[in-house]
């Protein structure tokens, strides 16, 4: 059984044609890119996983159930960090606990504990706008966790942030998800950051969206940022581009 399974998906927004069967797995503890050319669908797939959209046909199975059109029951981060400027790091990362029905002492009390482990002890009390972007990222990291710990659907998380804090978080961000056995789906454009988080990476051809081919990355963990420059990494990537 996997921990989540796509099948046969297909969606289609009037006369555009999205989605054209797509089937993706994902096991427990495993992390998977999703790769392909811009505007193919991979968000409209993401959309469908989390229950926002219901495809027009297809299912969506969590643990072996059929959770297709539910919502609630994956985590779903997107680009933006989108916190509420009003209020502090600690109550922006409470809000998942708050609206599944945990009063706010609660929510507080079950929060703070992880935020010694996503890099932002000392700052439960301060505000979006007093924190960098790479640290607004790792709060909105830990708001998706919080929301739904077995599966996070992440949705270029790291692609307005520069160069150097980008590779920074996607390090930390292998070490922190491998230390709680999340299981992960990534869209990216990125090749370089696909191959370097992944076990499997998806390509996806253009619109209308089927899966184009399936990698398995044969790197070996814990992956580090000296994989970069090795020949396999340089050789999966030309790989990967030649693909899209």
């Amino acid at each position: 059984m996997f921990k989540l399974e796509v099948r046969d998906l297909v969606k289609n927004y009037g006369d555009l044609e999205t989605l054209a069967g797509i089937n993706l797995k994902l096991s427990e503890g495993e992390f998977v890119a999703i790769v392909g050319p811009s505007g193919c669908g991979k968000s409209t797939l993401f959309n469908i996983i989390s229950g926002l959209h219901q495809p027009d046909s297809g299912q969506v199975y969590i643990d072996g159930q059929d959770v297709t059109g539910h919502t609630g029951r994956v985590s779903y981060m997107h680009q933006k960090d989108l916190l509420l400027p009003w209020k502090t790091i600690l109550d922006n990362v409470c809000l998942p606990l708050v609206i599944k029905g945990a009063n706010w002492r609660e929510a507080r009390d079950r929060a703070a504990p992880y935020f010694s482990a996503f890099g932002l002890a000392g700052f439960e009390q301060h505000y979006p706008a007093q924190l960098s972007g790479g640290m607004r990222q790792r709060a909105a990291l830990l708001r998706t966790y919080l929301f739904a710990s077995d599966i996070m659907l992440l949705d270029e998380p790291f692609g307005a942030l520069d160069a150097i804090t980008r590779r920074q978080l996607q390090l930390w961000l292998l070490a922190t998800l491998e230390r709680y056995r999340t299981s992960v789906l990534l869209i990216t454009h990125d090749v370089e950051e696909a191959i370097l988080l992944s076990d499997r990476i998806y390509i996806l051809t253009d619109r209308p969206a089927k899966v184009k081919e399936e990698i398995i990355v044969p790197l070996a963990r814990p992956r580090s940022s000296d994989m970069l420059t090795s020949m396999d990494f340089i050789a999966l990537k030309r790989r990967l581009l030649d693909l899209l």
